[in-house]
């Protein structure tokens, strides 16, 4: 019957009729040859027809196919001109926003991101928690340390960097496994991991303490008596993940907010 046919079998015929191969159809559908092939068998079964027959390299509509090709077209043509919803104003919008963050992200992200709730939605409520996952702080590149010998104009080598006592950040299990572990024994430099902390905010008292040295996101601001050890070679960037509850994906405030963040992230 007409009515079991779906929207990815009229995409998969728009396609054919645009190439004439069903790897060129794959392609534009972003999909392999044998899903384009499996999608237009089930077609024939619906339609009781080949639609598309091989010819020399490619493939060409049968009769059939050429007369309901102005009919998928205007199928197709009508969703697209399916409207949006209205434009999305967070001015109006009256409800509690949670964020769960580590520290590190409250101070380079979240911080900014209510400010701008705070001016564009008003009305909006903030709830900020801390969050605790390793996983958040496998990926940083700032090199931070009061060891004198290594503030210079000069970039330090990763022999002369390993040779002292490392303090990691492990928010959630304590462990001694730090952000650039791996990394440093790849490039043949292992080095000593002396202290584990709970947080960012902690590493950086630990350093400004001892003669400690440390691997911070680069955006984290620094307290007063730190500054940056120029690496010769640096570790991989920092990343940040963001999670939430797929209930919400389609939820106007929550694309607004994410917007948010993006811009943030990446200014």
């Amino acid at each position: 019957m007409i009515l079991d046919l779906e929207i990815s079998h009229l995409k998969t015929l728009d396609a054919l009729y645009r190439f004439d191969t069903v790897s060129a159809a794959a392609e534009s559908l972003a999909i392999s040859q044998q899903a384009v092939s499996l999608l237009l068998k089930r077609i024939q079964q619906i339609l009781d027809d080949r639609l598309f027959v091989a010819s020399g390299q490619g493939v060409v509509p049968t009769s059939y196919a050429k007369h309901i090709e102005p009919y998928v077209q205007q199928v197709l043509a009508a969703m697209h001109n399916i409207p949006l919803p209205t434009a999305f104003s967070p001015i109006s919008v009256n409800q509690v926003l949670s964020i769960a963050a580590t520290d590190c992200t409250q101070h380079t992200v979240v911080s900014s991101l209510i400010t701008q709730v705070a001016e564009l939605a008003p009305k909006v409520r903030v709830v900020v928690s801390s969050i605790e996952s390793a996983e958040l702080t496998r990926k940083m590149h700032q090199c931070v340390t009061l060891v004198r010998p290594l503030h210079r104009a000069s970039p330090v080598s990763l022999q002369e960097i390993t040779k002292y006592p490392f303090v990691v950040t492990s928010p959630s299990v304590g462990s001694f496994k730090g952000a650039a572990d791996d990394w440093f024994d790849r490039v043949g430099f292992p080095h000593q991991v002396q202290v584990s902390s709970p947080c960012f905010q902690a590493t950086q008292r630990t350093v400004q303490q001892t003669r400690l040295v440390a691997l911070l996101p680069t955006r984290l601001p620094l307290i007063d008596g730190l500054s940056v050890v120029p690496l010769a070679v640096s570790p991989p960037g920092f990343a940040v993940s963001v999670v939430y509850h797929p209930s919400t994906k389609g939820d106007p405030f929550l694309a607004w907010v994410l917007s948010q963040i993006r811009e943030k992230s990446n200014a």
